[in-house]
């Protein structure tokens, strides 16, 4: 469940848009809340976007405007898979070419993945499958996916999804040239199976775009029973494998659920994961000095609800402003935002 986000640039009257075209308003849901995303437009002092989904299919966004708050969940258009199983994932990204073009992604147990574009002064296109998805059967269900997209519109998208085993799938649209299809990732030796190395299912996938080299990426996946693996690819020397990042300490019981990975700048890389009990942890990986462990993002945690989903929006380059969220079952989405001198402001509930 699990994912990814994804910060872009555009403008105030886009969010407001968002409100404007969405057609069918936010309802008590009896499905449960399967995943999260957010992504901020403007940094520090511009608009933000925040996206669940529930098991149902459904996929709600909610904006925030500086000066105006928060609007209401509204789902995005489209029509609800049928005989696809729940849904298991989602993610978000822009498409820079076009002034406020964005890409939804959401996945299915069965493995389906779709997708569905926001064009300005178009609208929605539906959610369309991304094709050769029956070429991930793996006899396992989708847990996660993610998405990491270079130069907007007009640049290469890569898909990416992750079943239960801990096997990973991408599929690179370029412009152009379509779809490479989807091709599975080199497996780490750990259990002999691409699980974790206590054999562990795989809980969530994360990915994003490392600076200063055209194409290269970071993947991130982690197991319920806390093993946490990166992958980096650069196109001058493919794979490094799959390494370990130092290994949380969940407590006794703790199980992880979700994982994100933002790159900053500067070769410096934030490790995010949630655990069912509601803690969030971060780590922060900066070439001279390694990680710095992992540590609580503070905060009190709701009684009674299980952790589904977290992730985090760096909102002003190194070590600046970041907003976490996690989200429970039960539809609830909470933001603890970090200010460099200020600290963090605690868990508060998304209206």
């Amino acid at each position: 469940m699990k994912r990814k986000i994804i910060v872009f640039a555009a403008v105030s009257a886009l969010v407001a848009s968002i409100g404007a075209t969405a057609t069918a308003a936010s309802v008590a849901r009896s499905a449960e809340l399967e995943d999260i995303d957010a992504a901020s437009f403007d940094g520090l002092t511009g608009d933000r976007i925040q996206v669940r989904g529930f098991a149902d299919g459904t996929v709600e966004q909610k904006p925030y405007l500086p000066g105006t708050g928060f609007g209401l969940w509204t789902a995005i258009p489209g029509s609800v898979a049928v005989g696809k199983g729940d849904l298991a994932s989602i993610a978000v990204a822009p498409l820079d070419g076009y002034l406020g073009a964005r890409i939804f992604v959401r996945g299915f147990e069965d493995g389906s993945v779709e997708q569905n574009f926001y064009l300005p002064m178009v609208g929605y296109t539906g959610w369309r499958d991304v094709p050769d998805s029956t070429a991930m059967a793996v006899g396992g269900d989708l847990e996660s996916i993610a998405l990491v997209v270079y130069d907007g519109f007009f640049g290469p998208r890569v898909f990416l999804a992750a079943f239960d085993d801990g096997t990973v799938f991408q599929n690179i649209y370029t412009p152009g040239h379509g779809y490479t299809g989807w091709h599975e990732l080199p497996k780490e030796d750990h259990g002999g199976d691409g699980g974790g190395k206590g054999g562990g299912e795989l809980a969530a996938l994360a990915a994003d775009a490392l600076d200063g080299f055209a194409g290269a990426r970071i993947f991130v996946k982690a197991f319920e029973d806390g093993d946490v693996l990166q992958n980096i690819y650069t196109p001058t020397h493919g794979y490094t494998g799959w390494h370990d990042v130092p290994k949380p300490d969940l407590g006794d019981g703790g199980e992880l659920e979700s994982v994100d990975v933002k790159v900053l700048g500067g070769g410096v890389r934030l490790f995010v994961i949630g655990c069912v009990d509601g803690r969030v942890l971060q780590n922060i990986y900066t070439p001279t000095d390694g990680f710095t462990g992992w540590n609580d993002v503070p905060g009190a945690t709701p009684e009674g609800s299980d952790l589904q989903a977290v992730t985090v929006v760096p909102l002003d380059g190194l070590f600046g402003d970041r907003i976490f969220y996690r989200g429970f079952e039960d539809g609830l989405v909470e933001q603890n935002v970090y200010r460099p001198g200020l600290g963090y402001t605690g868990w508060i509930a998304l209206p």
